[in-house]
């Protein structure tokens, strides 16, 4: 994207475009989506896998390859470059491909044992692992929020919303609540399409910040 990175504007830095103007955090978010959505590597790899193109060994270090730049690349985007990246940022990052590795790993352990079949659903299954960018995304969102915002709300935008996505649509909670569950950690998983508008908590109730 041919735009800069202001950290101190908006609720955690915002883009600007060639004009100087505000990047729409809804054009942000297109961005990530068309990433996690175009030539999706994990599909390539399942469909290798199935036609015996590659081991299941080199299967699942491609896999930990598309782990590790899935989960980089939607901070990094959240953070407004690689060159603003801070050691937090990368740990945040560590823990999070960590915790994908172990799921992988299990992945790996039902191949090959024949739990999971080498069939369409070896594809769909694998491909969860790049729509999760959406969930780094908003975790490191909501770790880089500027003082005093400190409310969030979900909001939904996909036909297909699971039941708590329905039920959790509009209503603000305090960041970290634990009745509040980001993007990616409901029961549509790592499928979930819904996005997140952020606000401070007033005097007269909740001043919306701005939708991510």
């Amino acid at each position: 994207m041919p735009y800069r990175w202001e950290p101190n504007a908006g609720v955690s830095g915002r883009y600007r475009d060639e004009r100087g103007r505000f990047v729409a955090s809804s054009t942000v978010r297109r961005e990530l989506d068309r990433y996690l959505d175009t030539a999706d590597p994990a599909k390539a790899l399942a469909e290798a896998l199935r036609g015996r193109q590659v081991s299941l060994a080199d299967w699942e270090i491609g896999m930990r390859r598309v782990v590790k730049n899935t989960h980089l690349n939607a901070i990094a985007l959240e953070r407004g470059g690689y060159a603003n990246l801070t050691h937090s940022d990368y740990g945040r990052a560590g823990q999070i491909i960590r915790e994908q590795y172990g799921y992988l790993k299990g992945f790996a352990a039902d191949i090959a044992s024949g739990k999971q079949r080498l069939d369409g659903t070896l594809g769909v299954r694998a491909k969860l692992y790049t729509q999760a960018g959406r969930e780094s995304f908003y975790r490191s969102k909501q770790a880089n929020l500027a003082a005093g915002v400190d409310m969030v709300r979900s909001v939904r935008h996909a036909r297909d919303s699971c039941s708590e996505c329905v039920s959790l649509d509009g209503k603000w909670f305090r960041v970290g609540d634990p009745a509040y569950k980001l993007p990616g950690q409901r029961i549509c998983t790592k499928n979930c399409r819904c996005s997140e508008e952020y606000g401070r908590m007033t005097a007269d109730g909740v001043e919306a910040a701005e939708t991510a």
